[in-house]
């Protein structure tokens, strides 16, 4: 099952992993990898690009992370 979701974004996370839980019940395990990077040398990097970085690597993490939460304490 492929889902897509933009992680960063509380509403799609929650849509997405309703969907993975209809067809698969509780999530029991999660494994956090989606991450993007700036290839570029730090003192080039500008404030936008550090920006999605950060939301994406810190906020997207925190966000699924805690919308499986509840799943994976109730699993025990």
């Amino acid at each position: 099952m492929a889902l897509q979701a933009d992680i960063t974004n509380r509403t799609q996370v929650e849509s997405a992993l309703n969907q993975l839980r209809e067809k698969f019940g509780p999530v029991g395990v999660l494994i956090n990898n989606a991450a993007i990077e700036n290839f570029c040398p730090f003192a080039d990097i500008k404030d936008d690009n550090w920006d999605r970085v950060i939301n994406n690597n810190l906020k997207g993490t925190y966000i699924v992370t805690q919308t499986v939460l509840p799943d994976m304490l109730a699993l025990g």
